[in-house]
């Protein structure tokens, strides 16, 4: 009677004599099979195989393994909760969808067609979602390919082409829409806004920035995007609202009641109020959030004279997001054009002053 047997995977290795050997391994315990596939010596490897697993190492090799171990390692209990909650998210899904594809299938480089088609399915809910969980499946198995220790040859959820291309250039807080949101918004998010537009740092690092980043005269933060350090001189309106504030709290953004901000789910508390405030604002529909205030540092910056380099070494955008954000901005407002008319103007009335001033030539000798 011929049985089945299932679970197997078939390694095929060349020798130094350049012959071929053939190996068989129980993929859920790792061992090596003997005898050949079909014999009774086979069948009893695979029994026993069979036999020596526990449910807890029924992963072991496949992708779920290396998930399970990807979350366990320093490279995934190093980041901060939000990250990992929002990591855990994309995670599920591919352990719903890949979860039990042997190793060695993911050496296959038809997988990478497969892994494409999963992402198009799932951007026909989002785009930015779809793209999320491709990078994260990318992240996992790049992680895996540093190990060196699960077979895995390539990475073939690399680099995939993204879907979603947020073009973001546009959303500015012009002068009225600052002045609609201070109308309305307590102090503690009114003294959130001038930290952001004076500053140009994204929202998370600025709700956990303490005053032992501040000497006086400069913030000193690193960046938790880019881990990169930066060190803000303080302009008037910033020191003006700093000289304000209790020092009571670690953090130079408090709740109204004077207590730091609760990053244990993302600012959540800061988040609902200030969408709170744009809603009694009338920015509710405008598009706006509050990380599009480091595109009004951008502008402002700009247009006070610094170059995009300076304003950008600031931000911590790179050049080209940063003068993507000033050429919507100045297309947007025509104040660059209305800055070249002005020049026309003073150039046409310098001309033509100076053409009247030759034509009058009365104290000019005649020609003899």
């Amino acid at each position: 009677m011929k049985v089945e047997l299932t679970g197997i995977n078939t390694v095929r290795a060349k020798l130094a004599s350049g012959r071929v050997a053939i190996y068989h391994y129980h993929r859920a315990s790792g061992r090596r099979l003997k005898g050949e596939p079909g014999s009774l010596d086979f069948m009893a490897s695979w029994q026993a195989a069979e036999a020596s697993i526990t449910r807890s190492n029924r992963n072991f090799g496949t992708l779920q393994q290396v998930i399970q171990d990807y979350i366990e390692s320093s490279a995934f209990t190093g980041l901060r909760m939000s990250t990992q909650k929002d990591y855990r998210r994309q995670i599920s899904k591919i352990e719903s969808e890949y979860g039990t594809v042997p190793l060695e299938g993911l050496n296959d480089p038809e997988i990478r067609a497969d892994f494409l088609k999963w992402r198009d399915k799932l951007a026909k809910k989002s785009l930015k979602q779809a793209d999320y969980a491709i990078v994260m499946l990318g992240t996992i198995l790049s992680w895996a390919l540093d190990q060196g220790s699960y077979g895995l040859r390539a990475n073939y959820a690399a680099k995939p082409r993204r879907v979603y291309r947020p073009d973001r250039s546009e959303k500015i807080w012009l002068a009225e829409h600052i002045e609609a949101f201070n109308s309305v918004a307590p102090l503690e998010l009114r003294q959130a806004l001038v930290l952001a537009t004076e500053t140009g740092q994204r929202k998370g690092d600025l709700l956990r920035l303490t005053w032992a980043a501040f000497d006086g005269s400069r913030l000193k933060l690193k960046q938790s995007k880019r881990d990169r350090l930066v060190s803000i001189k303080t302009t008037r309106p910033l020191l003006a609202m700093l000289g304000t504030l209790p020092r009571g709290a670690t953090t130079i953004l408090t709740d109204r009641r004077g207590l730091p901000w609760n990053p244990k789910h993302d600012f959540s508390n800061f988040n609902d109020r200030w969408r709170r405030a744009m809603h009694e604002a009338g920015l509710k529909d405008s598009g706006l959030h509050f990380n599009d205030l480091r595109g009004t540092f951008i502008t402002s910056m700009f247009e006070s004279g610094a170059t995009v380099a300076e304003a950008a070494a600031i931000s911590g955008h790179s050049l080209k997001s940063a003068q993507g954000i000033l050429d919507a901005y100045l297309a947007r407002t025509g104040q660059l054009g209305d800055g070249a008319i002005v020049k026309l103007e003073s150039h046409r009335a310098a001309s033509a002053a100076k053409r009247l001033q030759n034509a009058k030539g009365w104290n000019k000798p005649r020609p003899t």
